[in-house]
């Protein structure tokens, strides 16, 4: 519910103005298949108005965007999240991931 709520905001504010960026981190983390390749392809429809920004670690998804025909880059962290934000100065507190 709240993935709809950020995409209708997003178009209420784009439509009286200059288009604003839609970021999203794993939208699609509790979608199923289908649902996921919905979403993948409604987000490549509204990326020709908005930019869309999307991070995702699962692989089933960025093949989603392949599939949609979305012009896209992936961009890989180089090394577990704790030793990347290490080299970037930043201290990680409390994380569920290594």
């Amino acid at each position: 519910m709240s993935l709809l709520l950020r995409i209708a905001l997003c178009e209420v504010l784009s439509s009286s103005g200059e288009p604003i960026p839609l970021l999203l981190d794993e939208p699609m983390l509790t979608a199923d298949p289908a649902r996921r390749d919905l979403l993948v392809e409604f987000l490549h429809n509204l990326s020709e108005t908005n930019q869309v920004v999307l991070t995702t670690n699962d692989p089933a998804t960025v093949e989603a965007a392949q599939n949609a025909g979305a012009d896209f880059a992936v961009v890989r962290m180089a090394g577990p999240r704790r030793e990347v934000a290490g080299r970037a100065g930043i201290r990680v507190v409390s994380s569920t991931h290594a």
